[in-house]
C-alpha cells in the first residue's frame, strides 16, 4: 500500500514531503523505512534508460508545437523496452549524416584542384600502364617545374609525360603520368619541401587520381541528396517519437522521485509513516480524497507547528494570472519567508511605469508591443519567454500612455508634424521635473 499511497500523494501534487521523525536503533517504536533491494535496482535500470532517452531527445530533430505525451507508470516498462529498435535507427542516421557532412567537406576542399586537374587527368587516363600523380606548387617556385622535368626525364629515361594548369590566384597545379616500373622513385623525389604532392581523402585513398577526381565529381552531386533522405527520416521519426521520449522522461523522472521518498519514510511493526507540508486550505481535499481511495487504511493528521519550526515552513506562492509572468523576475530569489512580503504585486506596478517613464513615446512603445505580442505568440511552449514576452507587451502600453503626455511620437516626429503636443510636459525641457518624478517613484517602490 506504501507505493500507491506514495503515487497518489505525486499525484495531487500536494504534499511537500520531508524526512520522518524517526529513531535510530531496533529498540524504538519509530524506525527508518529501509528501501528493498529491488527498489534500488529498479531506481538503478530507470536511470539508464533516462541517460538513454536523454541521448536520444539530443540527437532527433525537435519538431515545431510538440507536445508530450501523458505516460503512466503501467505503460512505462513497455515503453521504454520499445524505444531500443528507435535508439540504434536514429543512431546510425547520425552517423550517416555525419558521415557524409564528412565526405562533402572534403571533396569541397578538393573542388578546385578537381576543376583544375579534371582536363589534364582524363587526357592522360587513356595510357596504359602509367602512373599518374598531381602536385601543387606555389607560383613564386614555378622555377621548379624545369628542374622537376628535368629530374623525371632522367629517371624514366624519357618515359613521361608533364601537364601544368592554373588551380588559383598563387597555386599552380602539376600533373605527372609515367610508367608503374618508376613509381617508388617518383614517389620519393615528390616529397621536396617546395612541392606538395596531392593527398587523397581516406575513402578515395586506395584509387588512382584519375578515379578519385571522377569519383568526387560523382559523389558530390550524390551526397546532399543522400543527406536529404536522412534528413527526412530523421524528421518523420523526431515527430513520431520526439513528444513520446519527453512523456516518459517525465514519468522516469516521478518513478525514480517515488522510489526516493521511500527514504523519507519510517515504519512500525504494522504501518509506515511520511510527513510533510501542505497548504491548509488543500488539506480537507487531501482528507477526502484519502479516505474514499484507501477506505480508512491511510490516516491523515495534522500536526500542530511548534516555534521552533516556523523557520522550516515551505512557502506556496500562488498568485493572481495577471501577475504571474512577473514572477520571472523574482525566479532567481529564494521564496519570501513567512511574515515578510511577496514583491511581485509590487514589480508588477512599478515595472511598467519605470518603463514607460524611460521609454515615453506612442511610436516606439507601438513597436515594443508589436515585437512583444509576436514572440509570446511564438513562444508558447517557452513558459519562461512567453511570460518576459507578456511583461514586455503590458510595459509597452505605459510607454504608449507615457508618450501622449510627453506628446512623443519617434521623438519630436509628432510635434514637428503638428499631429501631437505634450500633456503632462515636454522632457527635453523639464529635465528636474522628470528627475523628482522618477525619485517620488522610486522612494514609494
Amino acid at each position: 500500500m506504501l507505493d500507491e499511497c506514495i503515487k497518489t500523494l505525486h499525484a495531487t501534487s500536494v504534499l511537500h514531503i520531508e524526512a520522518a521523525d524517526v529513531a535510530i536503533g531496533e529498540d524504538f517504536f519509530l524506525q527508518r523505512l529501509p528501501i528493498e533491494k529491488d527498489k534500488l535496482l529498479e531506481k538503478e535500470s530507470l536511470e539508464r534508460s533516462r541517460e538513454t532517452l536523454r541521448n536520444l531527445l539530443f540527437l532527433l530533430k525537435t519538431p515545431d508545437d510538440i507536445r508530450p505525451s501523458r505516460i503512466s507508470s503501467a505503460d512505462l516498462r513497455p515503453r521504454i523496452d520499445s524505444i531500443e529498435p528507435v535508439v540504434e535507427r536514429v543512431k546510425t542516421i547520425r552517423a550517416q549524416l555525419d558521415s557524409l557532412a564528412e565526405e562533402l567537406s572534403a571533396v569541397n576542399r578538393y573542388e578546385k584542384l578537381i576543376i583544375g586537374f579534371a582536363p589534364v587527368v582524363s587526357r592522360l587516363g587513356g595510357l596504359k600502364n602509367f602512373e599518374i600523380a598531381g602536385l601543387t606548387l606555389e607560383k613564386s617556385r614555378a622555377s621548379v617545374v624545369d628542374l622537376l622535368a628535368s629530374e623525371i626525364n632522367r629517371i624514366t629515361e624519357g618515359q613521361f609525360e608533364l601537364h601544368t594548369t592554373d588551380i588559383d590566384e598563387a597555386t599552380l597545379g602539376v600533373v605527372v603520368a609515367y610508367p608503374k616500373k618508376y613509381d617508388s622513385q617518383i614517389r620519393y623525389l615528390l616529397t621536396g619541401k617546395s612541392i606538395n604532392e596531392i593527398r587523397l581523402p581516406d575513402d578515395y585513398a586506395d584509387l588512382s587520381l584519375l578515379n578519385a577526381l571522377k569519383l568526387m565529381r560523382i559523389r558530390k552531386e550524390e551526397l546532399p541528396r543522400l543527406a536529404s533522405e536522412y534528413d527526412k527520416e530523421l524528421g518523420r521519426i523526431s515527430i513520431e517519437w520526439y513528444g513520446l521520449v519527453k512523456g516518459m522522461l517525465t514519468a522516469i523522472d516521478d518513478a525514480i522521485d517515488e522510489i526516493g521518498v521511500l527514504s523519507y519514510a519510517g515504519q512500525t511493526r504494522f504501518t509506515f509513516v511520511i510527513e510533510g507540508w501542505a497548504p491548509a486550505d488543500l488539506l480537507e481535499e487531501l482528507r477526502r480524497r484519502f479516505s474514499a481511495q484507501y477506505a480508512g487504511s491511510v490516516i491523515l493528521r495534522e500536526l500542530p507547528i511548534s516555534h521552533k519550526e516556523t523557520h522550516r515552513v515551505p512557502v506556496c506562492i500562488v498568485n493572481p494570472r495577471s501577475l504571474r509572468p512577473f514572477e520571472v523576475f523574482l525566479g532567481a530569489l529564494p521564496p519570501p519567508k513567512y511574515g515578510s512580503v511577496d514583491p511581485t504585486p509590487y514589480v508588477a506596478i512599478f515595472f511598467p511605469i519605470f518603463f514607460g517613464l524611460m521609454v515615453g513615446d506612442i511610436g516606439y512603445g507601438l513597436v515594443i508591443l508589436a515585437i512583444g505580442l509576436i514572440l509570446r505568440s511564438r513562444l508558447r511552449s517557452n513558459e519562461k519567454m512567453r511570460d518576459i514576452a507578456t511583461v514586455v507587451s503590458i510595459s509597452s502600453v505605459s510607454a504608449i500612455i507615457f508618450g501622449i503626455l510627453f506628446g512623443e511620437f519617434f521623438g519630436d516626429l509628432g510635434t514637428r508634424m503638428h499631429l501631437l503636443h505634450p500633456i503632462l510636459l515636454h522632457r527635453a525641457e523639464a529635465l528636474k521635473t522628470m528627475m523628482g518624478i522618477t525619485l517620488v517613484i522610486g522612494a514609494a517602490h
